[in-house]
């Protein structure tokens, strides 16, 4: 499993950049914070779970493109080494 983790201001920031560039209307400050309360309540405490596995990376994805890139090869990669 691959998390990719950012703060909730970054992800704030990419999903409404992306409504403006794609004309996404649903893609609003409000349903933004109600999708990471969702997240946060729902799904994140699965993460614990997965983390105490091998077949987890936790990525940090509060960088450029060409780094996050860089960190998701860098965990699969790791990762392929647990299999």
């Amino acid at each position: 499993m691959v998390h990719l983790a950012a703060h909730d201001n970054t992800l704030m920031r990419r999903i409404l950049l992306r409504a403006k560039q794609c004309g996404r209307t649903d893609d609003t400050e409000d349903v933004i914070r109600h999708r990471l309360s969702v997240f946060a309540s729902n799904t994140a405490p699965l993460l614990d779970f997965y983390d105490t596995g091998a077949s987890f990376a936790r990525i940090d994805s509060d960088a450029e493109i060409d780094e996050v890139y860089g960190r998701i090869m860098a965990g699969v990669a790791a990762l392929a080494g647990h299999a």
